[in-house]
């Protein structure tokens, strides 16, 4: 039965690498990365600055356990504890796989990192920020943050959707615990105006990045 449900497994990572184009390699090339986050992060700590002023340390603190409940589970604990292989370094898999830009990445494969931090930062800020155009941009770049590690072929299908279940699961967990101790910031919502700072930012720091990776092949 988990010999099948491996070869299932399998089979839907090698159908997500039968669409590979050279648009989509540079794109979740750098969609996947930390550098083209940097800024959006500035402009999240801006609104939260601007929105929940004197308790915006309560919020960062919630913030930084999140991440590092989430981060510590995932890669600290079940990662160790499954040994499961990247599909990039599966010997199954040798030639199959469309490596992006020798991205092949080091660790074991189960469960994805990206997922559930992701999924924990995206659940936990649409459930604080109560703003919906946020929930929208943040829900979809998280569920792109896990296929993106699908589609550059370091996690399996099975991995990711796990880290999105947990990172769901701590995100809940860390947004009731906040406001169970400090209701007070799970009162407060992050205006429109912010919320727009936040996507315009977003979108332009990704086509920036990807335009700029572009330039380099081009000029290498």
């Amino acid at each position: 039965m988990l010999e099948y449900f491996i070869s299932i497994d399998k089979a839907i990572l090698l159908e997500i690498h039968r669409w590979h184009t050279p648009f989509w390699d540079d794109f979740f090339y750098i969609f996947s990365g930390q550098k083209v986050w940097l800024i959006t992060a500035l402009a999240i700590v801006y609104a939260i600055i601007r929105s929940y002023r004197k308790e915006s340390w309560v919020v960062f603190l919630a913030i930084a356990v999140l991440i590092t409940l989430s981060d510590q589970l995932s890669s600290g604990l079940i990662k160790p504890l499954v040994e499961r292989l990247r599909p990039t370094h599966e010997p199954s898999l040798e030639g199959l796989l469309c490596i992006v830009h020798d991205c092949r990445e080091g660790g074991y494969s189960f469960v994805s990192s990206h997922a559930a931090n992701s999924l924990a930062f995206a659940t936990f800020s649409i459930l604080l920020f109560k703003n919906r155009l946020y929930g929208w941009v943040i829900a979809s770049w998280s569920i792109l943050t896990g296929f993106s590690r699908m589609y550059l072929g370091v996690h399996y299908p099975f991995d990711v959707v796990c880290g999105t279940i947990l990172g769901i699961g701590v995100g809940f967990l860390v947004y009731f615990l906040l406001k169970k101790l400090r209701p007070n910031c799970t009162q407060t919502s992050v205006p429109q105006r912010e919320a727009v700072t936040i996507v315009i930012v977003l979108a332009i720091t990704i086509i920036s990045m990807v335009i700029w990776h572009k330039s380099l092949i081009v000029l290498g």
